[in-house]
C-alpha cells in the first residue's frame, strides 16, 4: 500500500467523522463554536446555571446520558479554553519555514580545512623574590599541573 492512499484515508476521515472523537458533544460543540463563544462571553461574570439550562434545551446531556450539572458545563468550557490556548501558543512557538539558498562551493576550495596550530604553552609566572606567599603558590601551581 502507498503511504498516501486516498481511499485509506478517505475511509479513515468517514470513520473518525462517524465516531472517531470520543469527547463529550457539550465539549465538541464549544469547541467547534469557540470563537463566537468567546466574544460572546468576553468579560461577563456567567451565571452558570442558566446556560446549563440553555444547553440542557439544545439537547445536551452528560457522560452517563443524564442531567447535565453548572459544574459540568463550567468545566468543560475550561477544559475548551485551555485546549485552544494551548493550540494557539504551540502555533505561535512553530518556526516559520524560511527558505535557505544552498551555496555550492567550488572545486578550488579544499574540502577539509586545515586545523589551526595549537597555543604556545602559558609561562609560569614568576614570583618576586621578596613575596614568599607568591613564591609558594608558584610552586603549588607547577606541581599541581596548572601550569
Amino acid at each position: 500500500m502507498k503511504r498516501t492512499d486516498p481511499a485509506s484515508l478517505l475511509k479513515l476521515r468517514q470513520a473518525f467523522e462517524e465516531g472517531g472523537d470520543r469527547r463529550p458533544p457539550l465539549y465538541q460543540w464549544m469547541s467547534s463554536n469557540y470563537d463566537e463563544l468567546v466574544t460572546l462571553f468576553d468579560g461577563a461574570r456567567l451565571n452558570w446555571s442558566h446556560l446549563t439550562g440553555s444547553f440542557s434545551e439544545m439537547g445536551f446531556q452528560n457522560g452517563s446520558g443524564g442531567k447535565l450539572k453548572p459544574e459540568t458545563v463550567r468545566q468543560t468550557w475550561y477544559r475548551v479554553r485551555k485546549h485552544h490556548e494551548a493550540k494557539r501558543t504551540r502555533k505561535a512557538a512553530r518556526p516559520a519555514s524560511a527558505s535557505v539558498e544552498v551555496i555550492s562551493t567550488p572545486a578550488s576550495i579544499p574540502r577539509q580545512l586545515p586545523s589551526p596550530a595549537p597555543p604556545p604553552p602559558p609561562k609560569p609566572p614568576t614570583a618576586p623574590a621578596d613575596d614568599p606567599m607568591a613564591a609558594l603558590m608558584a610552586e603549588m601551581n607547577r606541581r599541581s599541573g596548572r601550569i
